[in-house]
């Protein structure tokens, strides 16, 4: 009995729903924290500056890193309902609409360009990094992962459409 060939399909959409499942999970616990940078006598997140000495904790007004990763996992959250939608549930659409499908794959580029920008305008600070900052760093490098994967997997399903739609097209010609 011939072994089953794995479905590429389910295989690969797994992989990328796990790995923006992951990005989200680093991302979260990335912005609900106070431990960007830490010197020794504070620590800030994105939210807020605390103050070691005494124990005070004030709001920050450094919004631009905020902002720029918030609307980030906006964008990973809308790049995994739509692969849930497109590739799991898998929703029929037109051939004329295979474009909606791309909202995954842009979506998940996007994301990671936030974040790298968000780390980039947080860097400029000169202190020693804390583990929420590695955090952002680590999910912006899975959302990286899940981009290309998603990518990849677009351009090879379409790819496939398209020549098995010559492919009949070319047979049907001949006599």
């Amino acid at each position: 009995m011939p072994l089953a060939r794995p479905n590429l399909k389910n295989f690969l959409t797994y992989i990328i729903i796990t790995l923006i499942l992951c990005a989200v999970l680093f991302v979260i616990l990335s912005l609900s924290t106070t431990h960007w940078l830490h010197t020794t006598r504070i620590t800030a997140g994105l939210w807020q500056i605390c103050q070691l000495k005494p124990l005070k904790c004030y709001i920050s007004i450094t919004r631009s890193p905020a902002g720029l990763s918030l609307t980030g996992l906006i964008l990973l959250v809308i790049g995994l309902l739509s692969t849930l939608v497109f590739n799991v549930i898998d929703c029929n659409y037109l051939p004329s609409m295979r474009f909606i499908t791309l909202i995954s794959v842009c979506s998940f580029a996007l994301g990671s360009f936030f974040f790298t920008m968000s780390c980039i305008a947080f860097s400029r600070v000169t202190a020693q990094f804390c583990y929420s900052y590695y955090f952002m760093i680590v999910g912006q490098l899975l959302a990286t992962s899940a981009a290309i994967l998603s990518s990849y997997w677009e351009g090879r399903r379409h790819g496939l459409e398209s020549t098995a739609a010559l492919m009949t097209r070319l047979a049907v010609r001949r006599p």
